[in-house]
């Protein structure tokens, strides 16, 4: 795909600053692609987004059935969802819940009991019928904005690890607000810019996973979006969720390819860890990583932003 098939960008998506500083430049890194994308940084909200970013009619070209498959596989550990039921659960312990972008549908089978209602929207069709599936959820297959739900006919939203995509966020904003009853709750998890993670490796960071994330938050600039469209804002905080593996695999790409070595993309390689070698990853998940990441979460740094916002 060339730049040329790309929609340029030159105001803040989410509070409509015209102009922007440059900020980083990077190839698709995770399908090992050439295409350089730049990033702006607006001056006033402090959100980054692609100013070169696909055109929605490229979209599948930039995901693939391959993307689709990792999500799910990353996902499949109820574990994984602990921390956001249990967050939630602080707010809404019941009522009807929509997962907003819910893939195969991890998330809603987790929170599968009496107490809730499972909705969910997902625009990969397969991804959906996989969510049907495990959650019994009924789930609207489609983008986001297209979705029919009734107005104050819902009482908590989730969008974890999904606004990043969008290419309007504002609009999004205010559908969250129209769907939910007053007093509902919209619970956002987006990668965090200004984490420590982003700040050591920059391009490389595996968390811009350019072009797929359009939009780049902060949690000055998440929360300047939530206000902004009648939200209460409860509670933003960064957590301890870790890229680094993913950024360090790029680097170690890209020594390869400078001595002429390529290899398998992210989203291809299947092969199989030696045990060897999963004995060490584990041994510095469990002790380098660990510290790391609650190090930075505790200074406001961490990989992620979790905003948690109440329609008043």
């Amino acid at each position: 795909m060339s730049a040329t098939n790309c929609d340029t960008v030159s105001a803040c998506p989410a509070c409509g600053t015209s102009g922007g500083r440059s900020f980083w430049a990077s190839p698709d890194r995770l399908h090992n692609r050439k295409q350089t994308y730049t990033l702006a940084r607006c001056e006033t909200c402090s959100l980054a987004w692609l100013v070169n970013r696909p055109a929605l009619s490229e979209l599948p070209y930039h995901y693939g059935a391959s993307y689709h498959e990792g999500i799910a596989a990353s996902t499949k550990s109820d574990e994984r969802f602990r921390v956001h039921r249990e967050r939630l659960a602080q707010y809404k312990r019941g009522g009807a819940l929509l997962d907003i972008g819910c893939n195969s549908g991890a998330f809603l089978s987790s929170m599968e009991n009496n107490a809730w209602h499972l909705y969910g929207i997902e625009i990969n069709r397969a991804s959906a019928e996989l969510a049907k599936k495990v959650s019994n959820a009924c789930i609207f297959v489609g983008e986001i904005l297209d979705a029919k739900f009734a107005p104050s006919s819902i009482d908590a939203i989730t969008a974890l690890h999904v606004l990043e995509h969008h290419y309007e966020p504002r609009r999004l904003f205010s559908k969250c607000y129209e769907w939910l009853k007053p007093g509902g709750i919209l619970y956002v998890v987006v990668p965090n810019i200004d984490s420590l993670e982003a700040w050591l490796f920059r391009s490389y960071w595996y968390g811009l996973e350019m072009p797929r994330h359009v939009l780049h938050f902060t949690p000055y600039s998440l929360r300047l979006l939530g206000s902004s469209k009648g939200f209460e804002v409860l509670r933003i905080y960064t957590g301890t969720e870790c890229f680094i593996e993913g950024s360090v695999r790029y680097i170690i790409d890209d020594m390869l390819r400078a001595c002429g070595l390529v290899r398998t993309a992210v989203t291809e390689d299947h092969h199989k860890v030696s045990f060897p070698i999963k004995v060490i990853r584990r041994l510095c998940r469990d002790s380098i990583l660990l510290m790391f990441r609650k190090s930075a979460s505790i200074l406001g740094k961490g990989a992620t932003v979790t905003a948690i916002f109440r329609k008043p």
